[in-house]
């Protein structure tokens, strides 16, 4: 897996051009992230793990981040801009030195996400925020279906997450949810899997999570799930949270 990342990944999903059109959205999910927290961006420290080209960091250090770091298997990528750090070197970090933790569609990739996961939380203040995206797979019946669920890509993606997994990896690891919500495509999603999805079972195992879930409504958000992407909000515990 690493040598697919380190000379395939980037290159096959046009990376770089694709970043680099999208810079005007980057600059404005860094003063959303800015938003989440209520910091200003003279005191805040962001950690993007599996940064792939790192234009969000570089628009993030425009806005004025005190810290901007990024996370990247493939040593092809590197910055003049930014700090770009290889996998292995978030051990070294200072614990609690970083205000907001970022994986955008990353966990599904790495072969131990709770793990993963698990170190990176390490890395954060108490009250600091840890940012998921990732494809969301809707609470399904034990059952054979016909069609293997959406975004089954291999050999990129070796762990799926249904929203209740999701909650449990984020609360093992000392974080308390502020907002799961799913988007894109439900309507796909809802005929793709119909007769599969278990919406009673997702009612039972989520709803001490309902109030937590507030935006969107509908069939994108509690009980159902039913959007393409999970989105999750989560804050780590501890004085300041």
């Amino acid at each position: 897996m690493e040598a697919y990342y380190e000379a395939s990944y980037s290159a096959k999903h046009n990376q770089d051009a694709i970043q680099e059109a999208n810079r005007a959205y980057y600059r404005e999910h860094a003063y959303i992230l800015l938003a989440l927290t209520k910091r200003g961006p003279e005191e805040t420290s962001v950690l993007d793990f599996g940064c792939s080209f790192p234009t969000f960091l570089e628009e993030a250090k425009a806005v004025g981040f005190k810290r901007t770091v990024g996370v990247e298997p493939a040593t092809q990528i590197d910055s003049d801009v930014v700090e770009i750090i290889r996998p292995n070197d978030v051990a070294n970090l200072e614990d609690d030195s970083f205000d907001i933790v970022r994986f955008c569609h990353v966990l599904e990739h790495l072969p131990d996400p709770v793990g993963t996961l698990r170190s990176v939380a390490t890395k954060i203040r108490p009250g600091g925020l840890i940012y998921i995206t990732q494809p969301s797979f809707p609470v399904l019946k034990c059952k054979k279906g016909g069609k293997p669920p959406h975004m089954a890509v291999y050999p990129e993606h070796l762990h799926f997450f249904s929203p209740i997994s999701l909650a449990v990896l984020a609360e093992a690891n000392g974080l308390r949810i502020r907002h799961l919500f799913t988007h894109q495509q439900e309507a796909e999603v809802l005929a793709r899997h119909q007769g599969f999805i278990d919406i009673p079972f997702a009612w039972l195992k989520m709803r001490r999570l309902k109030g937590a879930v507030d935006e969107p409504r509908g069939t994108c958000a509690y009980p159902y799930y039913a959007g393409q992407n999970s989105s999750l909000h989560a804050f780590k515990q501890g004085a300041s949270s």
